[in-house]
């Protein structure tokens, strides 16, 4: 998914101003979040726009995107612009630490950096958005928890580790997980990422496996279809 320009059935991502590119692991996140029909909606690191694009496709309600890199708010201030869901959405070019927002919101989406060991032959912009030496997920649940109304949801994605070692830490910031995904590249492969919520009651957390591609290379599964079908093209 690393060309510059990325066409959805509703919507279009320009993505030449952003270090990292639109993936699948974006895409079955704004698919899978339980958004509400309406309400207050925050994306962190919003990147080219694609969450709180999705989330706009999927709801009635008023979505502000931050985003710490210039030339990534940029992107995605024009792929707002551009839809035909601008009226309801905002761009802030900001750290998410110092965004002080007069509301709450009632569903935060983010799709955070995860590696924690910065390579220095990376390009200062792609290390902001890929690695989490701007944003630990330590900082990012200190202002989720901010951030998030009484009954808000939290939805995210990453790798094993990191999601586990984030779902176990939220509880300090009194988050629980209510909704957990393990995401599966195929049958015979373990899983590589995680998909959760977290919100502020206690609720019982319920679990489910989803396989991307079912029997070979684009042959994707049912759920996997089912989920993404109302974004993509070729689906």
């Amino acid at each position: 998914m690393g060309k510059q320009e990325f066409i959805f059935k509703q919507f279009k991502i320009n993505q030449d101003k952003c270090a990292m590119k639109i993936g699948t692991d974006s895409v079955l996140l704004g698919a899978w979040a339980n958004i509400p029909s309406k309400g207050n909606f925050l994306d962190i690191g919003t990147g080219t726009g694609v969450l709180a694009l999705m989330m706009a496709q999927r709801s009635e309600g008023r979505i502000k995107a931050v985003e710490i890199d210039k030339n990534a708010s940029d992107q995605a201030y024009i792929n707002f612009k551009q839809s035909k869901w601008s009226s309801k959405l905002s761009v802030i070019n900001a750290d998410i630490e110092n965004f002080n927002p007069d509301i709450k919101f009632d569903y935060i989406i983010c799709n955070p950096p995860f590696f924690s060991s910065p390579n220095s032959d990376i390009i200062k912009n792609r290390l902001i958005a890929r690695h989490d030496n701007e944003l630990s997920l330590e900082k990012l649940l200190a202002c989720v928890t901010r951030l998030l109304s009484e009954y808000g949801k939290f939805g995210f994605i990453l790798p094993i580790t990191q999601a586990e070692n984030l779902i176990s830490n939220a509880n300090i910031h009194s988050l629980y997980c209510t909704k957990k995904s393990f995401v599966k590249p195929t049958p015979q492969k373990d899983a590589h990422r995680i998909m959760a919520e977290l919100q502020k009651t206690k609720s019982d957390c319920s679990c489910e496996t989803i396989i991307i591609e079912e029997s070979g290379r684009h042959q994707y599964s049912q759920k996997y279809i089912a989920l993404t079908k109302e974004f993509y093209l070729f689906m």
